[in-house]
């Protein structure tokens, strides 16, 4: 993980899409935000690697696999944050690209600030989803896991503290209103998330929260 303080003020930030002059657009607009130092665009999945600090993804993208994608970049050692914008707001397409990894979701036709605040956010770990289709899409994940009784449920793993992490982000608390309630850093609560994704075994904190409703460990409450 890129260090924190670093990302707020020098975010670097990939967008990649299709629709080349929309990508070229975006990233336009979006260098001239706050909390964006530089921003370029890509019309297919980028060959080498990637030290983008977000990757803003198309997952209507055509002539390649949006979702492979956001699983290459997921998987890999230092991964950047990815953000899915798509013109469709279905919330099994919104789930498949958490699933494969996206920390974030937003509709191709949300405001420019609102995505700089989105892309500046996933920068520092924080999950986004529109209101609107946050429920839909959480209980769509939750449906996604099986038999809940034949395997080890990963909640056990969490410490308390993890677990009061996860029990606040499925609130919709963001890190600085959960340190808060905690009476610890922000830096702490980020640590303690990033191991409670490692030991759950998922990528983003949306995920955790699906996970989370699917073994009845929170309720769901969007």
């Amino acid at each position: 993980m890129r260090d924190s303080d670093h990302m707020q003020t020098a975010i670097r930030v990939l967008i990649v899409d299709s629709e080349q002059a929309l990508a070229q657009g975006l990233a336009e607009a979006l260098v001239h935000q706050p909390g964006i130092a530089a921003a370029r665009a890509a019309h297919a999945p980028p060959a080498a690697g990637v030290d983008d600090d977000v990757v803003v993804a198309a997952t209507d993208s055509e002539g390649w696999d949006a979702l492979a994608l956001i699983r290459d970049l997921a998987g890999r050692e230092n991964a950047p944050a990815v953000v899915a914008i798509s013109g469709d707001s279905d919330p099994e397409r919104v789930a498949a690209a958490v699933a494969a990894g996206a920390i974030s979701w937003a509709p191709k036709e949300i405001g420019l600030e609102q995505l700089a605040g989105v892309v500046v956010a996933a920068a520092r770990g924080e999950a986004w989803l529109p209101p609107a289709v946050l429920a839909r899409v959480l209980r769509v994940l939750a449906a996604g896991g099986g038999d809940a009784a034949a395997r080890e449920n990963p909640i056990d793993r969490l410490t308390v503290r993890e677990r009061q992490i996860l029990e606040f982000t499925a609130r919709g608390l963001s890190r600085r209103e959960i340190a808060a309630k905690l009476d610890v850093s922000v830096n702490t609560v980020r640590s303690h998330s990033q191991h409670m994704l490692s030991k759950l075994g998922v990528h983003t904190t949306l995920e955790a929260v699906a996970l989370a409703l699917r073994e009845g460990a929170v309720t769901d409450r969007p």
